[in-house]
């Protein structure tokens, strides 16, 4: 492999390094999030003061996220990808909170017994699917209901607070898509209207990110404007991509992650 990394895998590499800071720290860690969107000579080095001792097969197993929970792998399988050092982090599914905690804390000790990089913990911890996720989090409302920039605030606060306490440090929300009627979306959106769909989204990944929670814009392209739920079936987005401009401020405000959609597109020029 060249010295050249893809951007993606150098990206997963910045996160895993403030995983591990974030682990292993007795005070308060030396970065912030936004730290990891900026050009940082310091960061730089340390990420490849890491990356130049793993084998090819080590650096591609940083970028596979396995996943735990209901429906997920079981914590045998867990446990025994990460002594292979062939998964970077779980994605944690359905679970109690205290199970959650519980494995989180067992894996990371897994990882640490055998010398492996700290895993990154994710979770769909939307405000309209925290609830089903992690079972005994406390009730937030659904996206759709949230209407101003502070109740966002306020109910981000709250998510952050639950991933932390688990040990997730990666959300995969906010839902960018403009619609509450779409088949997949329903009211996990922030509503019809763009431009409140962009402002409320850029208050949730803010606040995310501040408080050490890395934020994820989705579902790439696109997907509020199509019909169909892709849970169930190919979906095409037809022509232009309608949504796909209202990225662009989440992009240049620091958004860390992007989710891209299980969607088709067609008959785009």
């Amino acid at each position: 492999m060249t010295k050249i990394k893809p951007i993606i895998l150098c990206n997963f590499f910045l996160l895993f390094i403030f995983s591990a800071l974030h682990i292993q720290a007795q005070s308060p860690i030396p970065y912030t999030l936004e730290d990891f969107y900026y050009y940082n000579t310091t960061l730089d080095a340390k990420v490849d003061s890491v990356f130049d001792t793993l084998s090819d097969r080590e650096r591609a197993s940083q970028m596979i996220i396995g996943s735990v929970g209901e429906l997920g792998k079981s914590d045998a399988v867990a446990e025994k990808l990460i002594k292979e050092k062939v998964v970077g982090g779980f994605i944690f599914m359905k679970g109690g909170k205290e199970s959650h905690k519980a494995r989180a804390t067992r894996l990371n000790q897994v990882a640490k017994a055998n010398k492996v990089l700290p895993l990154l913990h994710s979770s769909d911890a939307e405000p309209s699917l925290l609830n089903k996720r992690i079972i005994g989090s406390q009730r937030v409302p659904q996206t759709i209901t949230l209407q101003t920039e502070r109740q966002c605030d306020s109910i981000v606060r709250i998510i952050n607070k639950e991933l932390d306490y688990i040990g997730i440090q990666h959300n995969y929300a906010p839902v960018l898509d403009v619609s509450a009627d779409n088949a997949a979306i329903k009211k996990r959106s922030f509503g019809n209207d763009p431009d409140a769909v962009i402002n409320l989204s850029e208050t949730f990944i803010r606040t995310s990110q501040r408080e050490g929670i890395i934020a994820t814009a989705k579902h790439f392209p696109g997907h509020g404007l199509v019909k169909g739920d892709t849970h169930k079936q190919s979906v095409y987005i037809d022509g232009e991509m309608l949504e796909v401009d209202n990225y662009i401020p989440l992009i240049q405000s620091g958004v860390l992650s992007i989710m891209v959609a299980h969607i088709v597109v067609k008959n785009n020029p």
